[in-house]
């Protein structure tokens, strides 16, 4: 792909995730007079957007934006420090998931164990009424998928489409077999 399709690309994607992002709203910079607002939001390549500014913010919406980043990163020290601060494990991010979604969809068992051990909703559905097992399924995560479905994932549990981790699940998985099947 040329230079400026790669670089319209991004910045269709940023502007669709931080509309506001090209006024300058959510940007942050140093400034002399220290309220960290600048107007002088432009770099040597027109704007400049970091993904820095929410670890810049303090308050209640940075940690629960923060918690989803721990969760999609495994990083367990700071998520468990945001769950410890209060953050609950299930807020939502802007498309509907959970923590729970992320470390599922990232692949970490661990993180999985944490935040289901702290009362995650296993069955939590994201705006596209697709929930944790959902994701396991799609992504191939077979372990993480028995665990799951050990704590009471629901494997018939349809997302908007209508669709079933058990109906999208390619693979032969025992977790995934018909309820009262011993695996």
């Amino acid at each position: 792909m040329p230079p400026e399709d790669a670089m319209q690309k991004y910045i269709d994607i940023v502007t669709e995730l931080y509309p506001t992002w090209l006024d300058g709203s959510s940007l942050r910079s140093k400034t002399s007079d220290g309220d960290g607002h600048s107007s002088d939001a432009k770099g040597p390549m027109g704007p400049v957007f970091s993904s820095f500014v929410y670890e810049e913010e303090c308050g209640s919406d940075s940690k629960m934006d923060a918690i989803h980043g721990f969760a999609r990163e495994g990083d367990m020290a700071n998520l468990l420090k945001c769950i410890e601060d209060g953050v609950s494990v299930n807020v939502k991010d802007s498309e509907g998931r959970t923590p729970l979604h992320w470390a599922v969809d990232r692949g970490h068992l661990d993180v999985t164990e944490l935040l289901l051990g702290r009362n995650a909703d296993v069955n939590a559905k994201d705006n596209d009424g697709q929930a944790p097992l959902h994701y396991a399924v799609t992504c191939e995560r077979e372990a993480i998928a028995e665990y799951l479905v050990k704590h009471k994932a629901d494997t018939d549990l349809k997302d908007n489409d209508g669709s079933s981790p058990r109906d999208i699940c390619t693979s032969n998985w025992p977790c995934m077999q018909q309820v009262g099947e011993v695996y």
